[in-house]
């Protein structure tokens, strides 16, 4: 329980703490509450999707740059 207070408080500080929704997502599962765990682990995923997403946008739009700049 104090491992999943420990956690919380992470995410509750930096929303974007991968690690922390995955540890938090074990001990979760180690208490047999696998809803929870499920939710974590979820919240994980989406937040890892998310980031890609913004990685891949910004990429594309540097090589728009890229592109436009050497047809100049």
């Amino acid at each position: 329980d104090d491992a999943i207070a420990d956690f919380t408080t992470a995410i509750c500080l930096d929303p974007n703490h991968a690690a922390a929704y995955s540890n938090r997502g074990k001990a979760w599962e180690g208490k047999g509450d696998l809803h929870h765990a499920i939710i974590d682990f979820t919240d994980l995923t989406k937040g890892m999707v998310e980031k890609k997403a913004k990685v891949l946008r910004s990429k594309a739009e540097a090589r728009g740059w890229l592109f436009r700049s050497e047809l100049a």
